[in-house]
């Protein structure tokens, strides 16, 4: 049985289109957005901050935000606030806990039930050396709901002034079902953050 090699106009280079089967992704932007994730922002920097604004869409829901930062002061902590309406949340709306995971340490990394910030580690302060700092991931959900609680589940990563290595895990919730977040703040309890990477993601519905 003699193979026709197919060519002229059955011939198709390039990428699929939708219409014939294929994803439709013709970028690598497009292609990072592949799956359940959307990469919403993402910076780099070396020029110190005094805080880094994140925006929310209507489009999500749940959100999940990578980042490494080092503080411009020793010995100091990372909080984080919401934003409603495009307006920081500074009143006492907050609660959380978190423990200490490193090692052999195994207790209480500190809590409140109603605080003006969420503390995402309260037992130590980030280093601000060259391999120090700090890293966490944070997962924030029910943030566009107006009946739902807004809950963040995050772990994260410090190197203190000591050189030491430590782990933190914690819950935290925005006490109020009623208002739908715009945006997230992070800024440390003293001073700038120095340097810093982070990538922001919304979670499909």
């Amino acid at each position: 049985m003699a193979i026709t090699r197919l060519g002229g106009a059955n011939a198709i280079t390039g990428t699929i289109p939708v219409a014939n089967g294929g994803t439709g992704v013709t970028t690598a932007a497009a292609l990072a957005n592949t799956g359940n994730l959307v990469l919403l922002s993402q910076a780099s920097s070396t020029t110190a901050v005094s805080q880094i604004d994140l925006t929310t869409s209507s489009d999500y829901d749940d959100y999940i935000l990578n980042m490494t930062a080092i503080p411009e002061n020793d010995n100091t902590h990372i909080f984080c606030r919401v934003l409603v309406g495009g307006s920081v949340q500074t009143g006492s709306v907050y609660s959380y806990g978190s423990i200490r995971t490193d090692g052999n340490e195994f207790g209480n990394s500190g809590n409140a039930n109603s605080d003006t910030t969420i503390a995402l580690h309260s037992e130590y302060g980030a280093g601000n050396g060259t391999d120090e700092g700090l890293s966490f991931t944070m997962n924030m959900v029910n943030i566009n709901s107006t009946n739902k609680p807004k809950d963040f589940h995050y772990s994260i990563v410090i190197d203190n002034t000591s050189n030491n290595h430590l782990g933190h895990i914690g819950t935290a919730r925005y006490n109020s079902n009623a208002n739908v977040v715009s945006g997230f703040r992070l800024f440390m309890n003293s001073g700038n953050i120095s340097r810093y990477d982070y990538r922001f993601y919304g979670m499909r519905k």
